[in-house]
């Protein structure tokens, strides 16, 4: 799999790493494990694990270390595009007439600068204007919360 041109299923503990890298540019494991137990109780083992299932994924590419020991990890995908595959993943997963309640939270809860909202202004706008006055249910059976599944 190649994440820089699929979306990549990258897990929560698999983020924390990323997060460093595309924080900090391409790092060894060593200061890859220093950053890392800053913050959370890892063992060197599983810091590796997760970097050996980030390469394997495609999300990371290993580059040789200038200093001549060991080599580099590289990011292959930018946090941007790795959080919008997260957050379409997410809501394929949803019911089609919840995730406007889900966005709506998430613009509720979520720090926003106003460049931000006026570019979520802008594009509700030019949404608004072929949108239906209701999204119907896409789930697979009536037992879904809404009662209006597809297959009930």
């Amino acid at each position: 799999m190649n994440c820089a041109k699929n979306p990549c299923d990258i897990t929560d503990s698999e983020s924390v790493l990323m997060r460093l890298i595309w924080t900090e540019g391409d790092l060894s494991t060593r200061h890859i494990i220093e950053l890392t137990r800053r913050e959370h109780d890892w063992s060197e083992s599983t810091v590796k694990t997760l970097l050996r299932r980030l390469v394997k994924k495609g999300a990371l590419q290993t580059l040789p270390n200038p200093d001549g020991r060991g080599f580099l990890y590289h990011a292959t995908v930018t946090e941007t595009n790795a959080m919008t595959d997260r957050a379409d993943s997410l809501f394929t997963s949803l019911c089609a007439s919840k995730k406007g309640g889900v966005i709506l939270h998430l613009v509720e809860t979520q720090p926003l600068s106003r460049a931000d909202i006026r570019d979520l202004q802008a594009a509700l706008e030019a949404k608004a204007v072929g949108a239906p006055e209701t999204v119907p249910c896409d789930c697979m059976t009536r037992s879904c919360a809404c009662g209006e599944g597809q297959n009930g």
